[in-house]
């Protein structure tokens, strides 16, 4: 019993801490809307490095689609090291968890930017306990069955309702110096 109660308590912990991070994630994407220039998209694929990596032509494909795109990555702070220098991105926003994304995307989707989840639907966030729910997907591409529909960046591609990018080599170059 004192168990549960204690994980109960950790959570709420998360929780709170998600929502102050995703408030404050929010306010820094909307300055950044603010700032004038292209259209604003943000692309949020939160955690494990190899999807991340797998997953680097999407925005090199948004950026030749518009080059005046300006492309803000959600990343877990692990990973937003390996994104920052990437030409193709104005930003890399670093989350804690999922649980962030999960509270901010409801937020972002009434401040006018273009967003591109490639998160696969049901995810849990392991902190927050949070599932991110995708309902306008066409194509329900979930934790079970993401594997049947080719290489990472076909199925994050085919759940985030984007076609999958001319040139699936991500390019890393960038990081290499």
């Amino acid at each position: 019993m004192l168990g549960r109660l204690r994980g109960k308590a950790s959570r709420s912990k998360w929780r709170v801490y998600a929502i102050c991070c995703a408030a404050r994630s929010y306010w820094e994407i909307r300055k950044l809307s603010r700032d004038g220039g292209g259209p604003l998209c943000i692309v949020a694929l939160v955690e494990h490095m190899g999807d991340i990596v797998a997953c680097l032509p999407v925005a090199a494909e948004l950026k030749r689609k518009d080059p005046n795109t300006r492309i803000i990555w959600i990343a877990h702070q692990y990973y937003a090291e390996l994104l920052r220098d990437n030409p193709n991105l104005l930003k890399v926003i670093p989350q804690t968890c999922l649980g962030q994304w999960i509270l901010l995307k409801p937020a972002l989707r009434k401040a006018n930017v273009s967003i591109v989840d490639l998160h696969v639907n049901g995810k849990p966030c392991g902190k927050t306990r949070l599932i991110l729910r995708k309902p306008d997907q066409r194509i329900d591409v979930n934790t079970e069955n993401y594997y049947n529909f080719g290489s990472l960046l076909e199925s994050f591609a085919l759940g985030a309702g984007i076609a999958c990018p001319h040139d699936p080599q991500p390019d890393l170059s960038y990081a290499v110096r």
